[in-house]
């Protein structure tokens, strides 16, 4: 088709992991400056998120915290950071950081290995599930919590297909920085 761009499966791939990446990580400087532990081993309050921030005593952990693959349902987090963009995700890594907890990166929690899982601060970043195809340029922008379903909509009004499994609700995020098998895929000689 003479107006659909070259739009390679390894060119999508590349800069979906870019963006996935750089959503799930806080500035440079915040890495390479750690704060002190929190005063007498208590917990510093928690961020105000543009999403929310779910306790277990809260209404709806149960169902946040629920994984996807089921092998992991015991594992459950300290908080559920429910981001609502890059702020929130910085913000709820710098809690973790501050407050020497542990934490999880969850966009669509089918993990085998338990990745999308812990018993710190599980930072989920579902709700940044936007898909954003520029068809002028070849650029197709996926936020780190959009699913195979998400992209494939986004993608649908062209005769393009991203080899990314059968499963709808798997994250984006976590295919493309090396989980998931494809019925596409292929196999090793």
């Amino acid at each position: 088709m003479a107006d659909t761009p070259d739009l390679s499966r390894r060119r999508f791939l590349k800069a979906s992991a870019l963006v996935a990446g750089a959503a799930a990580l806080p500035p440079i400087a915040a890495l390479a400056a750690r704060p002190a532990v929190s005063r007498a081993g208590g917990l510093t309050p928690v961020p105000t998120l543009k999403g929310r921030w779910i306790r277990p005593d809260d209404m709806g952990y149960a169902m946040a915290a629920w994984p996807n693959n089921a092998r992991w349902a015991a594992v459950r987090p300290l908080a559920i950071a429910m981001c609502a963009d890059e702020e929130d995700v910085r913000k709820s890594v710098a809690w973790a950081r501050h407050n020497d907890k542990p934490f999880a990166i969850r966009s669509g929690g089918h993990s085998y290995a338990g990745f999308s899982t812990t018993t710190g601060v599980l930072i989920d970043v579902k709700p940044m599930n936007g898909v954003t195809v520029d068809w002028n340029k070849g650029t197709v922008v996926v936020q780190g919590g959009a699913s195979n379903q998400d992209v494939a909509n986004a993608l649908r009004s062209r005769p393009l297909a991203v080899p990314s499994g059968r499963c709808p609700t798997v994250g984006t995020s976590g295919l493309v920085l090396g989980g998931g098998w494809d019925s596409a895929q292929r196999t090793p000689d």
